[in-house]
């Protein structure tokens, strides 16, 4: 029975690990343990030792596999493998060890950490089959390892009462959740389509007031591997100066292959999409080795990548230092159009602003220093429905990042420099437990892409930097990380382990192991809180029949935790195939505890049998 759990952890990192043979070597290794009898006695010390020697060549046996792409059965990462085998490996090797230390409760909570790790990939199904099938073969094999459990007939009026109440207040939390989450998704979604219809990642960019756009911590993507500043959503290269609005003229497009695994080299960059707009790609202006499990994609004439039909995925990568593939076209004279209307007040700022003869990157230049020095950064102000774009330029010097891309863009073309518009967000968050960089809702940006002769297309950002603290690079409070990490756990419950890294897998697992600990004290046997099974140390001090037999016990490796209540030593001691010690102990307990027996021939048989361990 106590092995059971064991055994449905190792089937399911086989079947997520596709390492069929690996696992099965580790059962059957266990299962030996059980039908050949034979145990060896440990003492602490060298138990620890053979336990660290286990984990070591499951996390070398895990590492030394390659998984394959996407998700799903085998594509268990290698990170992951080495800590789901290391572990599962250790409580394969416990079940070798007479009376091993700590008893059950360490092999569970191995055993434990394997089934999170093998969260770490897609299951689907299956893999909350095995997380039930787990939970419910461990607390089979605790009670087995309980020497008695109170049942409900023995429960008193007051515990049933209580019993009750929790189960009840559990439903109502349950329903209420229900009751309240699709609602408030509904809203959240509508909020967030509100802000993105201004900050442009739909088919157009519309200036305008942004009074109702809310600064959402909403966080949109997690990324691993080399900091990216900035990742293109959308590119816009027509402005309609009727509508003040952006547009992509070019529609033309081409497929992209895309790789099945992420790179292993400095340069990698992997992304994954936990919120916000899914229907495009985020990536920087030039990347390599861009890959998804979706297998393909289309990229347009900016060089802005999106999914094909509904084959999108959340997760893709790309390699700064590949070759690039997201090439985009050369400036068309659309890059350079400039609305009649607008020409001469841009021409206008221009001769103020700089002189003649000056090359493309120090108008550029000077243009952005222009901004810094004499506009406001605001999401709030007023602005006429006419040539809203002048008066920005010209009387309301304040607006958001649209106004400050778009003015740029305008002047960089009526200056002869093909210019557009750029939108998407801005990397600057980084949580310091995880390493892994966060991207918000509230990090979404508009910027210029600028032709250099020479040097091709430019990212320029004319939006002061200093106005916007949410996009300067800085490091997440300690507080913030660990709810982050703690949103990742929810995360998991609903969508699988697939987006936590070994830090977060290695917290959520320990945050299981207290959690199931705290609902084993409140459930857990009558006695472990009080009467016959309280610990002997935390009241009287125990006989010192009981203390000699202990002692000959512990000199055979056999120890005793003050915690553990004398039922629970003396099913271990029969499991251990001790009879006459075990039958002592519960005689005893029976005796201190609730005065059934005789004192003088315990203490004689007890003192007997330590002697004859002494022997």
């Amino acid at each position: 029975m106590s092995v059971a759990p064991l055994l449905v952890a190792l089937a399911l990192y086989g079947y997520a690990a596709g390492a069929w043979p690996v696992a099965a070597a580790v059962a059957l290794g266990t299962l030996a343990s059980i039908a050949t009898k034979r145990r060896v006695a440990l003492a602490p010390a060298a138990q620890r030792v053979v336990l660290a020697a286990a984990i070591a060549l499951g996390v070398a046996l895990g590492l030394a596999r390659a998984p394959a792409p996407g998700y799903g059965a085998g594509t268990l990462p290698s990170f992951a493998s080495a800590i789901a085998l290391g572990v599962l490996v250790a409580a394969g090797a416990r079940a070798w060890i007479r009376a091993p230390e700590r008893g059950y409760a360490i092999t569970f909570a191995l055993a434990l950490v394997g089934v999170a790790a093998c969260g770490a990939t897609r299951l689907g199904s299956i893999y909350a089959i095995a997380v039930l099938a787990f939970f419910t073969a461990s607390l089979a094999a605790l009670r087995a390892h309980d020497a008695a459990r109170a049942t409900w007939a023995e429960q008193s009026p007051r515990d049933k009462r209580v019993g009750v109440a929790i189960g009840v207040v559990a439903l109502g939390i349950a329903a209420a959740i229900a009751r309240t989450l699709p609602p408030l998704y509904d809203w959240a979604q509508g909020r967030f389509d509100l802000a993105y219809e201004f900050v442009g990642f739909k088919s157009d960019l519309r200036l305008g007031s942004l009074d109702d756009l809310k600064k959402s911590d909403e966080i949109v993507l997690r990324i691993s591997g080399t900091r990216v500043d900035y990742l293109r959503g959308a590119v816009y290269d027509h402005f309609d100066d009727r509508t003040s609005s952006w547009s992509l003229a070019r529609r033309d497009t081409r497929s992209l292959v895309l790789r099945g695994s992420p790179p292993r080299d400095v340069h990698g960059v992997e992304i994954r999409r936990v919120g916000g707009w899914g229907e495009r790609y985020f990536l920087p202006m030039r990347a390599g080795a861009i890959g998804s499990p979706a297998g393909e994609a289309i990229v347009d004439v900016t060089g802005v990548m999106r999914p094909v039909g509904n084959r999108r995925y959340d997760h893709y990568w790309f390699d700064l230092a590949a070759p690039d593939e997201l090439a985009a076209a050369d400036p068309t004279p659309e890059d350079s159009r400039v609305p009649a209307r607008l020409r001469a007040a841009l021409e206008t700022i221009l001769v103020d602003w700089t002189r003649p003869g000056d090359p493309p990157d120090v108008v550029l230049a000077k243009i952005a220093r222009h901004f810094d020095d004499d506009y406001a950064y605001s999401l709030s102000f007023e602005r006429p429905a006419a040539d809203p774009l002048v008066d920005f330029l010209l009387v309301n010097k304040q607006g958001h990042c649209e106004y400050f891309a778009s003015a740029m863009a305008l002047l960089a073309r009526a200056a002869k420099i093909p210019a557009r518009v750029a939108a998407g967000y801005r990397v600057a968050e980084r949580n310091p437990i995880t390493g892994r960089y966060i991207v918000r809702q509230k990090n979404a940006h508009a910027w210029v892409e600028a032709w250099l002769p020479g040097s091709g297309w430019q990212t320029i950002d004319p939006t002061p930097a200093s106005k916007l603290e949410e996009n300067i690079a800085r490091n997440e409070s300690l507080g913030r990380a660990l709810l982050d990490v703690a949103s990742l756990a929810g995360a998991a419950i609903v969508d699988g382990w697939s987006r936590l890294g070994p830090i977060e897998l290695a917290m959520i697992a320990m945050a299981l192991t207290a959690l199931f600990v705290v609902v084993r004290w409140l459930g857990g046997p009558r006695g472990a809180r009080g009467g016959a099974g309280i610990d002997v140390t935390a009241g009287e001090r125990p006989l010192p029949c009981l203390a000699r037999l202990l002692e000959a016990l512990a000199a055979h490796g056999v120890t005793h935790a003050p915690s553990e209540p004398l039922e629970r030593l003396a099913r271990r001691l029969a499991d251990a195939d001790l009879r006459e010690p075990a039958e002592l102990v519960e005689r005893y307990a029976a005796l201190r505890y609730g005065g059934v027996g005789d004192a003088a021939a315990i203490a004689d048989a007890m003192d007997r049998c330590a002697a004859a361990f002494s022997r």
